[in-house]
């Protein structure tokens, strides 16, 4: 189309590489949701191939029992090995099982990635509240739809999942996490030019303190003059703390937001709690967490949840034109909008103490 008179002076003409123009960032849109489309056309596919529950062939003589006879056949015309065919046939019978899910997917409106990451999440349930879980989230994605709200990205799809499982099934929740809580470990794995991977499994609430705490120090040392980036000193830091333990490092504070209902916090009611930055977490690690620190009280309008006030008065400090917030109003906005509002933005607001950089200058 002709884009003559739609960008500013000075800007690189439109339609270049690095510049694209309206009309082809729509396009890739439109691919994307027929890839959607495509991908379940695939699934019914291999459902109909392969039947919608696993086919047991059973033992003939001296034959062994087979499982699913038509994962040869559709392994070879996939190019793919058995294992790698038994896998695509078990996701597409995961997929085909929760129509809600399948609907979008088909629609374009979730692509098929989010649909199986999101079926991945509710897989400790059972089928049934898999079903309730998938149904309200697909409700909303559709709301989002249809009122022209911004499309949520695959990772706020998956946050709403998880809150959404904490409301509907704490029992099963509680049970998986505790018998998750068994695999908890340490690995290591070799990588290249001499470094490796440390890798900690770790119950969600330990994981984040530590990784609060090795911020908070590496945010202290970010100007020491040695030109480390905060990841290079996280992970120098880590090393320190457990091979030298020097004296003050760790004994450097951090602030943990937790966000409980007071009849929960009571346990009067087991509704789940916020950890900021992380998500929800069941009612008796929000009850652990907020036994084990400072109290801040935060008042949430009570139709929607919405954090609307925090225990201290807001301040504002006029600067030529432009205003930084207060630490108040910082801790406000963190509490409302704890990840980045651009779209697709999936980067958390800091949520620690003293050391955590102020929000940037708003416009007046």
């Amino acid at each position: 189309a002709d884009h003559s008179g739609e960008q500013m002076p000075g800007d690189p003409p439109l339609g270049l590489p690095g510049s694209p123009c309206a009309c082809q960032v729509v396009l890739l849109a439109a691919w994307e949701a027929v890839a959607s489309w495509v991908s379940a056309q695939q699934a019914h596919g291999l459902v109909t191939a392969a039947g919608p529950e696993p086919v047991i062939v059973p033992p003939v003589g001296a034959s062994p029992g087979i499982t699913d006879p038509a994962r040869e056949e559709i392994a070879a015309a996939l190019h793919l090995s058995p294992a790698s065919a038994a896998n695509r046939i078990h996701a597409a019978r995961e997929l085909t099982s929760h129509p809600d899910l399948l609907g979008l997917v088909s629609r374009g409106q979730l692509p098929g990635l989010s649909a199986r990451l999101l079926l991945a999440d509710v897989a400790n349930l059972d089928a049934e509240a898999a079903l309730e879980v998938t149904a309200a989230v697909a409700g909303r994605v559709q709301k989002r739809w249809l009122t022209g709200s911004r499309v949520w990205t695959c990772a706020e799809v998956r946050r709403t999942a998880k809150g959404i499982k904490h409301n509907l099934a704490p029992p099963l929740l509680e049970e998986a996490r505790l018998s998750a809580r068994e695999d908890r470990r340490v690995e290591l794995r070799d990588e290249q030019d001499g470094m490796c991977e440390l890798l900690a499994l770790l119950p969600q609430e330990d994981g984040g303190r530590i990784w609060r705490r090795l911020t908070a120090i590496a945010k202290g040392m970010s100007d020491d003059g040695t030109g480390r980036r905060i990841d290079q000193i996280r992970a120098d830091t880590l090393t320190d703390l457990i091979l030298n333990n020097p004296t003050g490092a760790a004994a450097t504070g951090v602030e943990v937001n937790v966000v409980v209902g007071l009849d929960t916090l009571l346990g009067l009611a087991e509704d789940p709690g916020e950890v900021t930055g992380l998500g929800p977490v069941p009612a008796p690690v929000a009850r652990e967490l907020a036994a084990d620190g400072t109290w801040r009280a935060w008042i949430t309008d009570a139709a929607s949840s919405t954090v609307i006030s925090t225990g201290s008065t807001w301040g504002y400090l006029p600067l030529a034109g432009e205003y930084t917030p207060g630490a108040a109003l910082a801790r406000l906005v963190r509490a409302r909008e704890p990840y980045c509002r651009h779209p697709g933005g999936t980067a958390r607001r800091e949520a620690v103490g003293e050391v955590s950089p102020p929000l940037p200058g708003l416009r007046s």
